[in-house]
């Protein structure tokens, strides 16, 4: 029986800071490195070959799973796709969560990050946090990247690249193991 195994990146410096991070690529904390390695330990309890290593292309998420692949001592070279990012946050980018609730309210948070089809305003292309002005970015095509995103927009993005790209290989009985982030890999 094949095994998907879903690793959320460890705390981000944003995650710290309770900033919506969104395709911002800010690297792990402290602690976010030392959650990777732990995950890592419990994969390797595992005792499995895990022949496939999927990360989003956000440092957090690489990093997660370089800690991970590390403590497995396994060097395959992971497959890193820009469809497995965390979702867009559009206008709420580099905001401090707290501070949003108070001047937005928490129910109009709650509605952002939790409703199917609601998305933020769009951000600004001209922010320096929007996708087209971070280098990480510049070989995904520009119609691709969006400005904001619902959880409909990010489960609709990774689920077309899952069965282009991963399913077909969970069927064939292979190993995976996805870093990657909460609402790209809910």
């Amino acid at each position: 029986m094949p095994h998907l195994i879903l690793v959320r990146h460890g705390q981000s410096e944003w995650n710290l800071e309770k900033r919506f991070t969104g395709w911002v690529d800010v690297d792990l904390t402290g602690k976010g490195k030392l959650e990777a390695c732990k995950s890592g330990e419990y994969i390797k309890e595992l005792n499995l070959n895990i022949d496939y290593f999927y990360s989003s292309f956000q440092l957090r998420a690489i990093n997660t799973l370089k800690l991970i692949q590390d403590t497995l001592r396994n060097k395959k070279k992971p497959i890193k796709a820009w469809q497995l990012n965390e979702r867009h946050y559009g206008v709420l980018t580099g905001l401090n969560k707290d501070e949003m609730r108070i001047k937005l309210g928490e129910d109009k948070i709650h509605e952002f990050r939790r409703s199917w089809d609601i998305k933020p305003e769009p951000l600004n292309k001209n922010n320096p946090y929007h996708p087209i002005n971070i280098n990480t970015y510049k070989a995904v095509p520009r119609d691709k990247i969006p400005d904001t995103e619902s959880l409909k927009d990010t489960f609709e993005r990774v689920i077309k690249y899952y069965i282009s790209n991963i399913q077909d290989k969970l069927l064939d009985n292979k190993n995976i193991l996805i870093s990657a982030h909460g609402n790209s890999i809910k």
